[in-house]
């Protein structure tokens, strides 16, 4: 018996994710009091695909 995962998304991560995630800045500062992990994910994945997406 096999089970998928509902949020596997195929392809490569320059295929899935299309581009930075931005913010307002004060919706930033209140992500940065109340998610942390979060943002500190979201500026991987933007650094990550900065340097091989474009």
């Amino acid at each position: 018996m096999a089970l998928l995962s509902s949020c596997a998304v195929p392809g490569d991560f320059c295929e899935v994710v299309t581009g930075e995630k931005r913010f307002d800045p004060e919706t930033g500062t209140a992500m940065i009091r109340t998610d942390r992990e979060d943002v500190v994910q979201i500026r991987v994945e933007n650094d990550y695909w900065l340097a091989n997406c474009r």
